[in-house]
């Protein structure tokens, strides 16, 4: 399957209008709790979810990209986050819990990372689920995701982990935080590793056709996808300089979309 880079485009801005009217409503009083913008961040689930309709997806915090390139449904975010009972979760799970029949979120960074090995595992009869588990840079150092990592490939589970590596995780540079070659790491698992430019579409298609054609060999698989985050961890707290931010919006494609 190769997809429609100008459809790609499209949803992909249509996502980043949503997280800035977010962003803007926040400010105003009007959103209770927290927020975590995906801005930056948007094309690659949008390419991916081209590729795994029939998967289920755990995603995180920072989920909304993930949700809305998964169902489409920006009506039924707006109203949860903004706690209307026609909301996803009826208003109870605000930004960070969403769900429907193919996805999950949670607020703990990896935490559903158990949970997504063993869904597609050869653990359950006549086994035909697939999974994705999205994972960020700042979640390195959590020991549970290894965990998950030896699981996977112990029972051969048909598992796309995304990590979302934007260099900065919460406020912290990654270089400060992880000292290693996470491919070797993935390899040593016996994962299949695979690395892509979050922003360019055609490496997309690529990188994700092989990895759903590993998973339907039995091999789980990682896809490390080098992406920036433009927005502040959540609500207005970033601690980088406006400069950097200004260097890195000139660079992206939706940018200059």
């Amino acid at each position: 399957m190769v997809t429609d880079e100008k459809s790609i485009l499209q949803k992909a801005l249509k996502i980043r209008r949503f997280e800035e009217l977010v962003l803007e409503e926040y400010k105003k009083g009007k959103i209770f709790g927290t927020v975590h913008t995906c801005i930056g961040q948007e094309v690659f689930p949008v390419v991916l979810n081209e590729f795994t309709s029939d998967y289920f997806w755990f995603s995180n915090h920072r989920g909304h990209g993930h949700y809305l390139s998964k169902t489409n449904d920006f009506e039924g975010l707006f109203a949860e986050i903004f706690n209307k009972e026609g909301g996803i979760a009826k208003g109870f799970g605000g930004s960070q819990h969403l769900y429907n029949d193919k996805f999950m979120s949670n607020g703990i960074q990896g935490g559903q990372a158990g949970i997504a090995v063993g869904y597609s595992s050869n653990l359950l009869d006549n086994q035909t689920n697939k999974s994705v588990m999205f994972l960020g840079d700042g979640t390195l150092g959590a020991g549970h995701i290894y965990e998950a990592f030896n699981l996977a490939s112990i029972y051969k589970s048909q598992i796309i982990f995304v990590l979302e590596d934007n260099n900065i995780a919460q406020s912290t540079p990654s270089d400060m935080t992880f000292n290693g070659d996470i491919s070797n790491i993935i390899k040593g698992f016996n994962l299949s590793y695979l690395s892509v430019d979050g922003n360019d579409i055609n490496s997309i298609n690529n990188i994700v056709a092989q990895a759903v054609a590993l998973n339907n060999k039995n091999k789980p698989v990682m896809i490390h996808v080098k992406t920036n985050r433009l927005s502040s961890h959540s609500k207005g707290d970033d601690n980088r300089s406006e400069k950097q931010i200004r260097d890195k919006l000139a660079k992206k494609q939706l940018t200059r979309a």
